[in-house]
């Protein structure tokens, strides 16, 4: 798994790690497609906190971002 510069910059000050992302990638919660076709994916953190996963449509393997949910 692969993140963006932006994922990363999103990732840091909401102390998300990347076994988070990792963990709503492999297993999520819930998936569905955003207008581009890029899987948005719902999991936690390992604190319980609830975060969307915006993965590529053409590089399964890429993350586009991360963000809390509220």
């Amino acid at each position: 798994m692969r993140l963006s510069r932006h994922a990363r910059n999103e990732m840091r000050p909401y102390r998300i790690h990347p076994q988070d992302v990792e963990a709503a990638v492999t297993n999520p919660a819930s998936q569905d497609r955003d207008d581009r076709g890029n899987a948005r994916l719902t999991g936690e953190t390992v604190d319980g906190r609830p975060i969307l996963v915006v993965v590529a449509r053409d590089d399964p393997d890429f993350v586009i971002t991360v963000f809390l949910r509220s």
